[in-house]
């Protein structure tokens, strides 16, 4: 029987992120791209594409190796979403972008209005969720997370409410609902770290 999208993703999301570990507690990455196809299934984004685009969100910005593996083993319509999702972290000469450089292009490719964007929303949403609430139980845990981010504590909340404003309308609204809580959650744990330092 031959494999399906969903599993062919979930296989080369996991060889590639293999030994790649997240900031928060030494978890797994792979555990990171687990985490959001979870959450999209909870709330209702259960197309095959979806899911094998969330599998493989981050492929391309942290595993370029594997792009061209992701380009012929995946159908166009994931390729296409997971480059909605990218967040170009060098410039067209290879220099390192600045963080708010980097997510000022994130938030153009998700505005475009093309349907592989209009695809990645919904990831997009559930990504964030999950790593607002790895920084809030890392914090919880005594591991001082916040202050090795690139994105400035400062930082985060808008950047959160600015992508908010493109997921309203656009993702399921209970999804939209636990963004919106752990945005909150985000929001009172970097008030506390605000009043430690």
């Amino acid at each position: 029987m031959t494999p399906g999208i969903v599993d062919v993703a979930r296989e080369l999301a996991e060889r590639a992120h293999t030994g790649q570990m997240r900031k928060a507690q030494g978890q797994p990455y792979f555990s990171h791209l687990q985490a959001v196809v979870e959450l999209l299934t909870t709330h209702g984004c259960v197309d095959d594409i979806t899911r094998a685009a969330a599998y493989l969100h981050d492929l391309i910005e942290d595993q370029p190796a594997f792009a061209a593996e992701l380009g012929a083993r995946l159908p166009v319509e994931v390729v296409d979403t997971v480059r909605a999702l990218t967040e170009p972290k060098c410039d067209a000469q290879g220099r390192p972008r600045p963080k708010r450089e980097r997510f000022e292009a994130y938030v153009r490719g998700l505005s475009s209005g093309t349907e592989p964007a209009r695809r990645a929303l919904p990831i997009s949403c559930a990504d964030k969720i999950h790593n607002a609430l790895c920084l809030v139980a890392a914090e919880a845990n005594g591991e001082p997370l916040l202050q090795k981010m690139s994105t400035r504590p400062g930082e985060q909340i808008p950047q959160l409410l600015r992508l908010r404003t493109l997921y309203a309308g656009a993702v399921p609204p209970d999804l939209l609902a636990a963004f919106d809580a752990a945005t909150e959650e985000l929001r009172r744990t970097i008030e506390a770290f605000h009043i430690r330092t």
